[in-house]
């Protein structure tokens, strides 16, 4: 018979509780929500449009604090967060559709909530923002007073990037943050503002800035020529419509430590003044028009981790002094003009991660110099360059690389042995690199090991028909692979044997028993030799959105099993008379 706790447990789990109240573990007291705060979000919810439901926990009748998207201090109750972005949107503004994510106006009950930290509404559809309005302002029935606005003033975290139609007014009220740290404004339109330079001037603690693709174009001078700023670190000015001029004022900025300034409209040399910012450890620059040879002068920089000079004019070779950037772990300057050999001062870089020299005009051999000290390497590209790769079959390569792009590399004919001993490989890419040679054993073994492999458009040849594929995502196509067609596991999600001469029957690939729900969508088996009859098998693959038999020989009728695929959206059979017997219509094609 069970008996219950002595009084004297409750004492001393009383006196435990008491005793620890300092260090933040009594949990025998609950913190409530502080009214106030409630009825600030109750009033912001109520301008706000929510065609999912976001807000549907924001009641009355539950404490604040565990509404969605809110965050308390667990000892006062107080709201200190709010982070509501749309979960339709990714990162840069893009998919989906808007009528999905919160809109209306963010009203100024929610900077009423006097200890709100970080604010985050990224991403959604609202349409107007005023909430600190000068005497000009009359969208407003009055004007804030600067009592008002000192409520909002610890506010630290402001991103409301990508609310791509969001009216945001003249900015003004942004400077009523005295404590801003950072804030993103990236996706909105403030070509006609301006106040935002002063944004990096007349906030005393921003430390980071994101005003990418917002429109923006040069400032000039007097006023932009003059920008100084203490704290700021990093500035994103990416997508936006500057050209070298803007360095004049940028390089000013000597704290910053990071750098984007992506698809602009730079052209020339990168402006030597740069190096006035001896503290950055990133660099973007990619997706401008800059040329003539990469400066020499980038070596100097002792703490740079990232230089990003992706799809440039930069001609010439690679200088050998970005060998002496020891702090380096990022460096993509591929798609450009560069000419020469690679540098085997770049071998040196301990700490480098992910190397990216591909599409250029690079010439010379590579050997295991070139990797002596790349102990933390995970990534290369040496796509589309004319170097030859002369690596010691016995080269053991850095343990770390998991992801290389070599497509359109030259290789040779027989297929590099170094790679077979890659044992955290998850992407490999040597497409369109003449190979013909495998050794099927060491090859199937690595593949098996990979998350996603392209070896299409080369010229290698086997018998499939006892190899088990797993990797997610597979392209073998415009290859010589023959016989019966391989074996699936359920991780499949893309596969591509297209332009091969595979033959027999496709039951092998259909039929064959699964464990579990697989996850196949797009598979292409067109222009093959396979013959006989569709199997009645497609019941087993409810995840295909693509399916391409065209250019085989195939015979029969459409299977029933066709007719169950809810998420069929395209169906390629050969030029002959198929008899359609599915349930539903279907995008059938010949082909």
């Amino acid at each position: 018979m069970a008996t219950s706790p002595s009084p004297a447990i409750f004492l001393f789990l009383w006196f435990l509780c008491a005793s620890n109240f300092n260090l933040g573990l009594c949990t025998l007291k609950v913190i409530h929500c502080n009214k106030n705060d409630q009825q600030a979000l109750l009033v912001f919810k109520q301008g706000v449009v929510d065609p999912t439901g976001l807000l549907s926990s924001w009641s009355i009748h539950s404490d604040c604090c565990q509404w969605s998207g809110v965050q308390c201090d667990n000892i006062t109750g107080r709201v200190t967060g709010l982070s509501l972005p749309c979960p339709y949107y990714d990162y840069y503004g893009n998919y989906y559709d808007k009528s999905k994510c919160l809109g209306g106006q963010i009203n100024l009950p929610l900077f009423q909530l006097e200890f709100l930290e970080s604010l985050d509404l990224k991403e959604n559809d609202f349409k107007g923002i005023d909430l600190c309005p000068t005497h000009a302002n009359h969208n407003l029935s009055r004007p804030m007073s600067p009592q008002e606005c000192e409520k909002f003033s610890k506010l630290l975290n402001l991103d409301i990037s990508y609310n791509n139609d969001l009216h945001v007014g003249d900015l003004l009220w942004i400077f009523h943050l005295p404590s801003l740290k950072s804030l993103h404004l990236s996706g909105i339109d403030l070509h006609i503002q301006n106040h935002w330079v002063r944004l990096m001037t007349e906030l005393p603690s921003i430390s980071e800035l994101r005003l990418r693709n917002c429109q923006l174009g040069n400032i000039h001078p007097p006023l932009g020529w003059y920008v100084h700023s203490s704290s700021l670190q990093s500035l994103d000015l990416s997508y936006n419509f500057f050209d070298s001029r803007m360095f004049k004022w940028v390089s000013n900025l000597t704290s910053l430590s990071h750098l984007t300034l992506e698809g602009n409209h730079f052209r020339g040399q990168i402006p030597d003044t740069v190096l006035r910012l001896r503290n950055l450890k990133s660099l973007g620059l990619a997706y401008n028009e800059f040329n003539g040879s990469i400066p020499e002068w980038l070596g100097q920089y002792e703490f740079l981790e990232r230089l990003d000079l992706f799809v440039n004019l930069f001609s010439g070779p690679i200088p050998t002094t970005l060998g002496n950037l020891s702090s380096l772990i990022f460096i993509d300057i591929s798609a450009n003009l560069l000419n020469g050999s690679l540098p085997e001062s770049l071998g040196k870089l301990s700490n480098l991660e992910e190397l990216r020299v591909g599409n250029n005009s690079l010439v010379g051999v590579i050997s295991e110099n070139n990797f002596a000290k790349l102990w933390s390497l995970e990534l290369i590209d040496f796509s589309e360059i004319n170097i030859v790769f002369d690596l010691d079959s016995n080269w053991a390569p850095p343990i770390h690389l998991k992801f290389i792009h070599m497509y359109g590399a030259i290789m040779g004919s027989i297929f590099p042995s170094w790679l077979y001993s890659l044992g955290s490989l998850h992407y490999l890419n040597v497409s369109s690199s003449k190979i013909s040679s495998i050794d099927p054993d060491k090859f199937w073994s690595l593949a098996r090991r990979t998350y996603a492999y392209d070896v299409s458009n080369n010229l290698i040849g086997g018998d499939l028909s006892n190899v088990w594929l797993n990797s997610s995502w597979i392209d073998l196509r415009n290859n010589k692979f023959k016989g019966g067609l391989p074996r699936l596991s359920p991780k499949v999600a893309i596969l591509n044997l297209a332009n091969n001469s595979f033959s027999g029957s496709m039951a092998p690939l259909l039929c064959h028993p699964m464990n579990r729900r697989n996850k196949l969508a797009f598979l292409d088996m067109s222009h093959n030799q396979l013959s006989g009859e569709l199997p009645d098998c497609f019941a087993n693959w409810q995840s295909l959105v693509y399916v391409n038999l065209g250019n085989n020989m195939l015979t029969g009728k459409i299977p029933d099993s066709v007719g169950s695929l809810s998420a069929l959206q395209s169906f390629h059979l050969p030029k002959m008379n198929f008899l359609e017997l599915s349930l539903r219509p279907l995008k059938i094609a010949e082909t």
